[in-house]
């Protein structure tokens, strides 16, 4: 199974208005992602087997965190210069940072190795199947606020792609007091 480990938002109505505008401007090579599915995710594992999968519940069983308030606003894109293959909003928040450290601990011991990437805290919005100019987006998106929210849940989601876009299902969730 494809698995990761996310905190997720709630619906971002005010994001509609940039979805609305990638499906009109690049509605042949964008695939955005639905508001309900909207997350941000702390661990991409990938493909990982059964007793990987035991390993990541147990070790969200032991992380003990506290609810904690986020902001996401503006737009960015990934590569962050020239052709874009995501958009993405960027979150801030200390706390995140903070969490992300204490979930990897929480994993490695569970012999679940760090990741080696750094860790960049966003919304993906909208992937591209071929590369586009995003300078509209990022010109009429770049200084709009999406949520100010309290994040109170760390979840362990099972994702299946489909021709539709990726399906996800909880696996296991914990709620951060």
């Amino acid at each position: 199974m494809r698995g990761f480990l996310a905190v997720p938002l709630g619906s971002l109505d005010k994001m509609f208005p940039v979805l609305e505008q990638i499906n009109r401007e690049y509605e042949r090579t964008a695939k955005s992602v639905s508001p309900e599915q909207i997350h941000i995710t702390l661990r991409f594992f990938g493909n990982i087997d059964d007793i990987t999968a035991s390993r990541i519940t147990q070790a969200m069983e032991k992380i003990n965190f506290q609810p904690f308030r986020l902001r996401a606003e503006s737009v960015g894109q990934f590569p962050s210069r020239g052709l874009a293959n995501v958009l993405y909003i960027k979150v801030y928040s200390p706390e995140i940072y903070v969490l992300e450290k204490t979930v990897s601990k929480a994993l490695s011991l569970e012999g679940i190795p760090e990741e080696k990437k750094p860790f960049v805290p966003h919304i993906t919005i909208s992937r591209f199947r071929k590369p586009a100019d995003l300078k509209n987006i990022m010109v009429r998106f770049g200084n709009e606020k999406f949520t100010d929210e309290v994040c109170k849940r760390l979840i362990f989601f099972k994702s299946e792609l489909t021709s539709g876009g990726p399906h996800y299902e909880i696996i296991k969730e914990i709620q951060l007091k």
